[in-house]
């Protein structure tokens, strides 16, 4: 697990650098055209639920042995988690 966290801080510091690198190197402009901004109060609903959904797998993950309370735990991450990628894509549609 250190291992794959390693890694991937390194792969982004190294996307990071060559960002910076190529733009530094340019003379054009890096402005986002048409940026799009979330509202606040969905911003942090979909924040609460994707944490509310982790902290539910979690729970699960320590209740593994009791398999009826592992299976309420995975239906509230799984019913969370899809709340997020539904508001997720209707914000992506909007």
């Amino acid at each position: 697990m250190w291992l794959f966290l390693f890694v991937e801080t390194m792969l982004f510091a190294g996307m990071f650098s060559a960002s910076t690198i190529v733009r530094s190197g340019t003379t054009i402009g890096w402005e986002m055209p048409n940026t799009f901004e979330l509202g606040s109060t969905m911003r942090y609903f979909n924040m609460y639920l994707l944490l509310t959904s982790g902290f539910f797998a979690q729970k699960a993950w320590r209740r593994r042995a009791d398999q009826a309370a592992l299976a309420t735990q995975l239906k509230w991450t799984l019913a969370l988690g899809t709340a997020f990628v539904v508001l997720q894509g209707s914000e992506w549609a909007a």
